[in-house]
């Protein structure tokens, strides 16, 4: 019997039954607790009286719920009611892609932009071990303002016994443990699938492929009279051909389809992600995929090429795979405009293959390609591959390379720390055939110009300064922002640069600078991420990789010395521009970022994952161990960011507001977090339950960074006004802002978290280098700064301190490995305490970020990966490497 309408579920107060099936009741239910609506799931009364089908699929649900992504249906909850177990996810409004399919076919952009995402979602779950299984119309939702999500992940799982087949749209479905079962729906199943194989993430993938044949054509690929006859035609037989009807579908998405399609799995595309990669970029321009009205035709199209009207090799992707190189050739889908008129085809050519990441490359005067990478979790090294190469050479060259010049000379960047994005700080040195000769400490980038005289960036102090030549500043940048990626003009007489207001993140601009000197020109500001950098040959314009809107680099832009710019390619990745070459070839890193955030918490006996969504960045552990509160800093946060909080012990993570955590109230109730914006920025206190937002204003002063006040009598801020840094207090009362934010530090540029008892903040001046103990205003011990014993070296972080107030612990770096040590504010004494290595190393960036509890238990710790492929593009044609 349905629940009625008030019925309390736990925290859940049922609202309406929404619908019913063979899986259960699902209702429209009000969670007491958040104040949201929410889908409670009733299951079947048989889950509950089978303790193995109940833990197994509560195990499953929770597994699930940890996925989190915007393609895959959210699952918040599990419990029972008087003993009956339901299930609590989001609520979707909208239709199935079922009911949606009954108004007929969908136009081609639509396919490609619903499989795409359908595709990453599947991409999350198989990356984490989940194989769907059951992919579906019926399990495929469209919200009303066009989100696709992936319905019943995994559950089919938890499944028993085998459908009658008599029904040619029937559910197929076994345990999962049952050796030789067949598992699926009967008409979407893989061929291994209905052979009762083994199954694996390009199971899924044939299944996607047989959703995307029946958007297209609006009619089901292998549709039969009876269950049998349709396990028969999957096994052996080929769908109607697509584009046989009276509406020809572009040819890139058919042969996606086509793949995806192919009876052996070693045949289909390999992955999810590469699926998605291939969707999307099936709708970039030049692909021919626009969305018409049912009888009307793809408008340029001719006529079908000759001796291709049936489904074999003449119209699958092709693949040349040689020693050095992989080609996709698939012109239809791959293209490149440059100059905004007719599209061009252009073939890229896949260069390094090894797990890790790019840091640079260039090409030579001779024609070869020059790169440093660092693989499988090692230092970066140079490597070099020219024509006719079967696979790359390492030189011996240890480091980051940084340029080449026109004789062939290298500057490298050895001793790297790694620090902002893919590059990292070192000592400078040339090498040309024998062993590198440090030229410059601090280093982070380095051109040549064509002339083969030498332009550096570099640390100086507190701030980032470029000099050219070696050792003569031209520009340094103002105090908190970073100068990228610099390039010689192709008659040297101008430097083009990255220019990042905020050196924490990736937005920024365009600048060019006289290299005989003077100040810099703006050329393009206002990117929300912007990675490389390079002239073109004419010396008219630059290009580079950003976006203004998306939040990683997916589009090449020219901008030229007046100030117009364009784009010229959009990427459905993440990229970086490293090289041009004057014949129309382009050197690009394809770029995979993610950051997991893992953990030691109460009732662990190793370490767990909590990662949520893509860039998982920890930035506090509540002194209990027990919640952890992070910033969502990648796609899944949004442009503004997105601060979390979210319970160790594997529950689900609440959405707090935007932007960036920075301290957690001694009492827990509230979050500073960041919403950086360089002049516009701002901190706001958002509460983690019951209570308003409140917005602490600049003041006139840029927002560096915050901490809370024990006892919660204010939070600090460090802000920058008039070129320097300096802590001001921000009183609190009632949780509510009392006057203005009060100065009472001089100039600094580093500090730690204010010392237990409200007494003061250690920071470090920036007249003497050294650190004091500033009083809070108000503070009985006077106002002048206290000398301390103590000192923290560059690189290192403050991270919070003991619990009996008496230690700071701190985190010192060495490569990728993390050591917290306990310093004794009394007597400057270190103690190691944790040490933290990524199990992994494989395209680790940089040493784990670390949060730990005041009695030093527990712990949680963030972990950077990048993982890129060199790709070289060039016009359809071209000789290949």
């Amino acid at each position: 019997m349905p629940l009625a309408n008030g019925i309390v579920a736990g925290p859940y107060r049922i609202e309406s039954l929404i619908g019913t099936g063979g899986m259960g009741e699902v209702y429209r239910a009000e969670d007491t607790r958040l104040k949201r609506a929410v889908a409670l799931k009733l299951l079947p009364a048989g889950v509950a009286d089978d303790a193995n089908r109940l833990a197994r699929f509560e195990q499953e649900a929770r597994a699930v719920a940890a996925l989190n992504h915007p393609n895959i249906l959210a699952i918040y909850d599990f419990g029972a009611y008087e003993g009956q177990p339901y299930l609590v996810a989001e609520l979707l409004e909208g239709q199935s892609l079922r009911q949606r399919l009954q108004s007929g076919r969908i136009g081609p952009r639509k396919v490609a932009e619903y499989g795409a995402a359908i595709a990453h979602g599947l991409a999350v779950a198989h990356a984490h071990g989940f194989v769907h299984r059951d992919i579906k119309p019926e399990n495929i939702f469209i919200t009303k303002d066009d989100r696709v999500k992936i319905l019943d992940f995994g559950l089919a799982k938890a499944g028993a016994g085998v459908s009658a087949l008599a029904d040619p749209e029937a559910p197929t479905i076994a345990a999962a443990t049952t050796p030789g079962a067949v598992l699926g729906t009967v008409g979407y199943m893989a061929p291994e699938q209905a052979r009762g194989e083994a199954t694996d993430a390009r199971s899924d993938i044939f299944s996607l492929g047989t959703v995307l044949y029946e958007m297209a054509s609006g009619r089901r690929a292998f549709k039969r009279a009876t269950g049998v006859e349709t396990l028969t035609a999957i096994l052996n037989d080929e769908p109607p051909e697509l584009g046989s009807s009276d509406r020809e579908l572009p040819p890139a998405l058919t042969r996606i389809i086509e793949r995806c399609l192919e009876k052996a799995p070693e045949r289909r595309l390999q992955s999810a992600q590469d699926l998605a990669f291939a969707l999307e970029n099936a709708t970039e321009q030049g692909s021919g995929i626009r969305d018409q009205g049912a009888g009307e035709r793809e408008e340029g199209k001719g006529k079908r090429e000759e001796g291709k009207g049936k489904r074999g090799r003449g119209r699958r992707w092709v693949w040349w795979v040689t020693p050095a190189a992989v080609v996709i050739a698939a012109a239809a889908t791959w293209w490149f405009a440059r100059g905004g008129g007719n599209a061009a085809p252009m073939q890229f050519t896949q260069l390094t293959f090894r797990q890790g990441t790019i840091n640079n490359a260039r090409y030579e005067p001779g024609g070869g390609v020059m790169y440093s990478a660092a693989w499988d979790g090692g230092a970066p090294e140079i490597f070099e591959l020219r024509a006719g190469d079967e696979r790359p050479r390492a030189l011996g060259v240890p480091g980051a390379l940084a340029d080449v010049s026109s004789t062939g000379q290298l500057a490298v960047i050895q001793n790297c720390t790694p620090t902002f994005f893919t590059g990292c700080q070192g000592t400078l040195a040339l090498a040309s055939g024998g062993a590198a000769r440090p030229v410059a400490n601090d280093a982070f980038a380095a051109a040549f110009s064509p002339a083969g005289q030498l332009a550096v960036v570099r640390q100086a102090g507190v701030r980032v300064q470029l000099e050219y030549p070696l050792g003569h500043i031209l520009w340094q940048a103002p105090l908190g922002a970073f100068i990228g990626p610099v390039r010689f003009s192709p008659d040297g007489r101008s430097i083009a640069f990255l220019f990042y207001p905020n050196i924490s993140a990736d937005g920024g601009g365009v600048e060019v600078i006289a290299a005989a000197g003077g100040q810099p020109r703006v050329l393009a500001q206002g990117f929300a991420s912007v990675e490389g950098l390079s002239w073109e040959a004419n010396g008219r314009a630059v290009e580079v990789a950003g976006t203004r809107h998306e939040d990683s680099a997916n589009a090449i832009q020219e901008i030229t010395l007046a100030g117009k710019d364009r784009v010229v390619q959009r990427y459905p990745s993440s990229i970086q521009l490293l090289d041009l070459e004057p014949g129309g070839k382009m050197l690009l890193a394809r770029d995979d970022w993610r950051e997991q955030m893992l953990g030691h918490f109460p009732g662990d006996a190793g370490v767990r994952d909590l990662t949520w969504q893509d860039w998982s960045t920890v930035d506090a552990i509540t002194p209990d161990g027990k919640q952890v509160v992070f910033c969502e800093c990648g796609v899944g946060g949004g442009p503004a960011l997105s601060a979390y909080i979210r319970p160790t012990d594997g529950g689900p993570a609440v959405r707090l507001g935007d932007g960036s955590p920075q301290s957690v109230s001694p009492d827990g109730k509230y979050v500073l977090a960041a919403l950086l914006g360089g002049a516009n920025a701002k901190f706001e206190l958002l509460p983690t339950g019951v209570g308003a937002m409140t917005t602490v204003p600049s003041q006139e002063f840029r927002l560096l960074t915050g901490f809370f006040v024990p006892g919660r009598r204010g939070v600090i801020l460090i802000g920058l006004k008039n070129g320097q840094a300096r802590a001001y207090l921000q009183r609190l009362k009632n949780d509510q802002l009392d006057g203005e934010p009060e100065v009472f530090s001089g100039s600094v540029f580093q500090g730690a978290p204010p010392a237990p008892g409200g007494v003061g903040v250690p920071m470090k001046s920036a007249a003497d280098h050294k650190w004091y103990m500033y009083p809070l205003p108000g503070s009985a011990g006077g106002s002048a700064p206290r000398l301390l014993p103590w000192s923290l070296a560059t690189g290192e972080r403050a991270v919070g301190w003991s619990a009996d107030g008496r230690k700071l612990y701190v985190q010192v770096n060495h490569g990728i490995t993390a050591t917290i040590v306990a310093l004794d504010s009394a007597t400057g004494k270190r103690t190691p305490v944790l040490s933290v290595t990524p199990a992994d190393p494989a395209g680790v960036t940089k040493a784990p970020k670390v949060e730990i509890t005041p009695d030093g238990r527990y712990y949680a710790y963030s972990v950077s990966r990048l993982k890129s492929s060199l790709i070289e593009a060039q016009p359809a044609g071209a000789r290949r490497r």
